[in-house]
């Protein structure tokens, strides 16, 4: 299964990209797709940056390493769909570097509650990006 992903905008109705539709799309005649629409602002670097930082210290304190803590975490919150490729179930993850802003924030809270159910404090966004605890940083 390939994923792309293109980003771009929509105006007077028509998905504008520094391609072509035509050329985007040409090579996937006859076959299925889907198109996953996101609305509002995409997450920016720096809450992307928390998001990885709370999983390695949640991975720490558990002795895993922070791509296992991050699939463990997805895990939990089914945050992931299986699809059937060539007859077996694969489970395809999905990625939080494409999640716009209120989706990831809602990440972010999971995560916390996950993190606080484990028995680990995580500094707060505020606390990480203001520096209150530094060594988080």
């Amino acid at each position: 299964m390939n994923k792309n992903v293109y980003i771009g905008k929509v105006k007077d109705g028509k998905f504008t990209k520094g391609k072509a539709v035509k050329e985007l799309f040409g090579g996937l005649e006859g076959k299925t797709v889907s198109v996953v629409i996101y609305d509002g602002e995409k997450r920016s670097l720096a809450a992307n940056n928390y998001f990885h930082k709370c999983c390695q210290i949640l991975g720490d304190f558990r002795g895993v390493p922070l791509e296992v803590q991050k699939i463990e975490f997805k895990d939990e919150y089914k945050m992931y769909d299986d699809v059937i490729v060539n007859n077996k179930v694969r489970r395809i993850y999905h990625p939080t570097h494409n999640m716009g802003t209120k989706q990831f924030a809602r990440v972010v809270e999971n995560l916390l509650q996950y993190a606080a159910e484990c028995g680990v404090v995580i500094p707060t966004p505020d606390e990480y990006f203001e520096g209150v605890k530094p060594e988080f940083n």
